[in-house]
């Protein structure tokens, strides 16, 4: 079994399911984790509770590919 990391937080859901499906796009297996702690946290909290999770021989390269995307 492969080992899963944090490969980036957010405090949007949205912007982690636009991010998610890029990587997707480009054959990067990932998951969206902590997206129901948005709607029990008080909207004043700022923490980023949302997750993208790799598998970690994926990691590098979907940094790479998020990279891209925010230089366009």
């Amino acid at each position: 079994m492969s080992e899963i990391v944090d490969l980036k937080r957010y405090s949007s859901p949205f912007e982690a399911n636009i991010e998610a499906g890029l990587l997707r796009d480009n054959g990067i297996e990932c998951e969206v984790t902590g997206e129901n702690l948005i709607n029990v946290v008080l909207p004043a909290i700022t923490e980023q509770l949302v997750t993208l999770r790799v598998r970690k021989e994926d990691e590098q390269s979907a940094l790479e590919i998020l990279s891209q995307h925010h230089d366009l």
